[in-house]
């Protein structure tokens, strides 16, 4: 394990000497007297895949986080970041055909799952070192630590979470109004183990600025707008409004409803080349006490929107974006693509829980090929079952089950099919 965040060490260090003059002995009382919190989790994941290689992996270990008591606004936090693939099923040397070419897929089946790292080795490393610094309405934190905007996020949706060396600042003084701002200088993906440059890919070292407003002073109604800048690469605009209460009904039926629209484009030296791209989204919900029923679609502009979808590894855009977001890849992203898909959810007890989902991607070939989409694909539908069950207020069971179907396509030949399982066991606790 490599810990390479000079940068971040370097602005520690410069706030650890500004809290020189606080006593030695409430320093130590503070730390002393923290809260340890722990996720553990077990995680099996199988998918099989038609002309890919499959991808297994049973894998163990969590988050184990410090949080020190906070002493004069100031705190700080560590945590340790560990998973480990019981299975290590290696490799079994498969044809695919991807488009054009054939080529031999080697790559290792526990590593494909991203559970664990994509070579399969173990992941064991800092996830968060931060210090955060709390004066009323306002929070700063610096280091290695979890974000959560629209685009930019933690992503927690396999083993591990992805992490970022950045500075934020979070504020709350505006009535009903909270700001964001933050530099993100450096980046962990989920399935790696290692911090790395969000422009790593593209051979040079940028950073990402971003700055959020969400505003819920209407009544049922929440606005949200989010500029992210990654220099010489991308600008996206981020905008949703989501309303709780479209309609009230006869006999306790609420309607819920959200829009979103991203514009994206390149920025200084274009460095993914050209792009001018847009994605808007809609989804109604229907719900009344334990039942919900949602209808979703989302549209894309005539470039694929980069950073997520098959991005999803590169650029720190880690969350797809769209409304349809139960795809097993990202290519409702693509292109051209549009997809519209429905959830049917129902909550039999306040522990059980259980959805049933499907998403149909319509792709445009013409657009695909004319762009620079790094994942053409033809269309495709997913049905899935997702079931979670918690034990108690510390354990919690999951049960996934998905199929992907792609069409057959003579233009587009980049196709698989899938059947996906993921059960996933966690455990929570924290000591204070």
């Amino acid at each position: 394990m490599r810990l390479s965040f000079s940068k971040v060490l370097y602005c520690l260090g410069l706030l650890t000497l500004t809290c020189s003059s606080l006593s030695a002995q409430n320093i130590e009382t503070s730390f002393s007297n923290g809260t340890f919190q722990a996720d553990f989790r077990t995680f099996y994941f199988n998918g099989s895949r038609e002309q890919r290689q499959d991808r297994e992996a049973l894998a163990v270990g969590g988050i184990f986080k410090y949080t020190t008591k906070a002493y004069e606004g100031l705190s700080a936090g560590i945590g340790f970041y560990t998973s480990h693939d019981l299975l290590h099923r290696g490799s079994e040397p498969t044809q695919r055909i991807n488009n054009a070419s054939v080529s031999i897929d080697t790559s290792d089946i526990g590593g494909n799952s991203e559970l664990i790292q994509s070579n399969g080795d173990a992941i064991d490393t800092l996830g968060e070192v931060y210090l955060q610094y709390d004066i009323a309405s306002t929070s700063l934190r610096i280091g290695r630590q979890r974000l959560n905007t629209p685009m930019l996020n933690d992503y927690y949706n396999r083993f591990l979470p992805n992490s970022f060396e950045a500075l934020s600042l979070v504020n709350s003084g505006i009535d009903d109004t909270v700001i964001t701002l933050a530099v993100v200088d450096r980046w962990k993906y989920k399935a790696e183990e290692e911090f790395k440059s969000l422009t790593a890919s593209l051979g040079v070292d940028e950073n990402l600025f971003l700055i959020g407003l969400e505003n819920s002073s209407l009544s049922s109604v929440k606005l949200s707008a989010w500029y992210y800048r990654l220099n010489n690469v991308y600008d996206t605009l981020y905008t949703s409004l989501q309303h709780k209460q479209l309609a009230v009904l006869r006999g306790g039926w609420k309607i819920d409803g959200a829009l979103q629209y991203i514009k994206q484009d390149a920025s200084g030296d274009k460095l993914l080349g050209k792009l001018d791209t847009y994605l808007f989204g809609a989804k109604l919900t229907l719900s009344q006490s334990n039942f919900s029923w949602t209808l979703m679609t989302d549209r894309i502009g005539n470039d694929t929107i980069r950073g997520s979808g098959t991005d999803y590894n590169n650029y720190g855009f880690s969350k797809f974006v769209n409304f349809t977001d139960i795809q097993i890849d990202g290519e409702a992203l693509n292109a051209g693509a549009v997809s519209y898909g429905t959830n049917l959810q129902y909550h039999f007890s306040s522990n059980f829980k259980s959805a049933l989902k499907y998403v149909h991607i319509k792709q445009n070939d013409t657009m695909q090929l004319a762009s620079s989409t790094p994942n053409k694909r033809p269309s495709s539908d997913e049905w899935n079952i997702d079931m979670s069950y918690k034990t108690d207020n510390t354990a919690k069971l999951r049960l996934r089950l998905a199929y992907i179907d792609y069409e057959k396509n003579a233009i587009i030949t980049n196709e698989y099919d899938e059947i996906n399982l993921r059960l996933i066991y966690d455990f929570r606790f924290q000591v204070n």
